[in-house]
């Protein structure tokens, strides 16, 4: 099992690859887990008994515009040294599944990455299946060879699945596994209380939450808006944002807009940004309700389902993989995308009725059990790779 995400930021497809890591029948099923750099929860694999390699890309040291060279021979100094880099990285990961005798290979972000992994498993002869998280505007012309040789791609949703269908990927054994979890893994450790004492608010405050990186596609600036509306009605409502601010030009560009946006409606007082959470449970255990505001489709939304675990109604953005997870007026709410207005109504109806989050946050964990337990998603995953193995 490989997670080829080499920044080392843990998302969603982390947690994913180690819940089902720890589920897979270990009478049949030794993981070995390698990720491209060291992370925090790497101690949480081993723990479940995983082993885990980090291994990282050889990079090689590109030549510097200072060394004499025309222009035009350094870039050509460095596609060599990059494309003899990626040889070395193919060789090397071919030698590492032959001597651990690896009978099958999964990768764990989308047949757009890790094509060093991909190369390796063809030279080594092992089978090879890839979970596609992502949702990409392209895909690259490797993606497009290399994905004739994979045994399965594993779509987090149907709209990813119908994602690479339109863009050309038809023909590829694609099937739909949608990600799990056990409420049981989403503890608390803190009360709400203890929360708001951390986050020095008063008791009477009422919380809502977001969970995810600060980037512009996951639409703060809409639960901004919608917050800013809200706030005359409810003059105790806080809004939580959960996540950390991805090393990006961009994304710190989009941060501090959005602290324009927080001072232009006022709301300095009533919008908190906690940065990384180790115990974003606890968090959002202490909200009344969760919020999804993604612009651009989600490929699924993991946090969907610990909300879920924890009993909180859902207004999620009407895009992609939410639209399979929350049912609308049952266990939540969805709203188009972008959309500030109808997402202000729905927290509207929620915060004025108490009885009404209660049900929708039983059903939502109702659904969560039924529907997406982490026990259907290994046997769903198990099924796949043992089709896989048996084509060998």
């Amino acid at each position: 099992m490989v997670e080829a995400n080499r920044y080392g930021t843990i998302g969603g497809s982390y947690f994913s690859l180690l819940f089902l890591a720890g589920g897979l029948n270990r009478a049949k099923y030794a993981p070995m887990v390698v990720f491209a750099s060291e992370n925090g929860l790497i101690p949480s694999f081993q723990s479940m008994g995983v082993e885990v390699r980090v291994v990282q890309p050889a990079m090689p040291t590109p030549t510097g515009s200072k060394t004499g060279l025309p222009k035009f021979f350094g870039r050509l100094a460095n596609a060599i040294k990059y494309r003899i880099a990626a040889i070395l990285s193919v060789l090397r990961n071919a030698k590492l599944l032959r001597t651990e005798r690896i009978g099958l290979l999964s990768l764990n972000n989308s047949i757009d990455s890790a094509h060093a992994w991909q190369w390796a498993a063809i030279l080594a002869g092992v089978p090879c299946v890839v979970h596609e998280r992502g949702w990409r505007h392209r895909y690259t012309l490797t993606a497009r060879i290399l994905g004739r040789r994979l045994a399965a791609v594993m779509c987090v949703s149907d709209a990813v699945r119908q994602h690479l269908i339109d863009c050309g990927f038809g023909r590829l054994p694609l099937v739909t596994v949608h990600e799990g979890l056990d409420p049981n893994d989403f503890r608390i450790t803190k009360s709400p209380a203890a929360v708001r004492e951390e986050l020095t608010l008063p008791d009477d405050v009422r919380l809502i939450g977001m969970v995810g990186h600060i980037q512009r596609w996951k639409g703060q600036d809409v639960v901004i808006r919608a917050v800013g509306s809200l706030r005359e009605e409810f003059p105790q409502l806080v809004c939580i944002f959960l996540g950390e601010v991805p090393n990006d030009a961009a994304d710190r560009e989009f941060s501090e807009e959005l602290q324009s946006l927080i001072e232009k409606y006022n709301l300095r007082d009533c919008v908190h940004f906690t940065g990384h959470r180790s115990d974003v449970a606890d968090f959002v255990n202490a909200c009344e309700l969760l919020i999804h505001a993604s612009i651009e489709p989600e490929p699924f939304g993991r946090v969907l389902l610990e909300g879920m675990a924890l009993r909180k109604p859902i207004v999620a953005s009407r895009a992609g993989g939410p639209v399979e997870i929350v049912s609308h007026g049952v266990t939540g709410f969805t709203y188009p995308p972008g959309d500030s207005e109808e997402l202000a109504e729905h927290l509207r109806v929620l915060l004025r009725d108490g009885v009404l989050r209660a049900s929708m946050g039983e059903a939502g964990q109702r659904r969560l059990v039924d529907s997406f337990s982490i026990e259907k998603n290994v046997a769903s995953t198990e099924m796949i790779y043992e089709a896989a193995l048996r084509r060998t």
